[in-house]
């Protein structure tokens, strides 16, 4: 299996189980600096903002594991990618490495697809 294929596949499956994990809440919850948790207290508040989210995760990894759909949900992802690294550089910089992690997988699903990008720039 390509490194290009691999990849995108090991995406996916992290945020099908995140997503997942906003229903079934099978993983432990970390635990946060104060303002962290408050901020998280206030989505949580909502009453759907995590469902929204994981909705959109687990649509992003169903698209992601295949090749023909494996675009679009790279590119619905990136702005999740980008909040996610964004709260945990503001309220909770010690676990950034996942969110990191999702980033560059990202990028890397985008960059080796960029040839279909180019009609919207041409």
């Amino acid at each position: 299996m390509r490194f290009t294929t691999l990849l995108p596949v090991l995406l996916g499956v992290l945020m099908l189980v995140f997503g997942l994990n906003k229903y079934l809440h099978f993983l432990e919850d970390f635990s946060l600096r104060p303002t962290a948790q408050a901020f998280w207290d206030g989505l949580k508040g909502t009453g759907y903002f995590f469902e929204w989210l994981g909705a959109v995760e687990m649509l992003c990894g169903l698209l992601l594991l295949f090749p023909r759909t494996r675009l679009v949900g790279a590119t619905v992802l990136l702005p999740i990618a980008v909040n996610i690294i964004v709260f945990h550089l503001f309220l909770a910089p010690e676990a950034i490495v996942f969110g990191l992690a999702v980033f560059l997988l990202d990028l890397q699903v985008l960059w080796a697809n960029r040839a279909a990008f180019r009609p919207l720039v041409a």
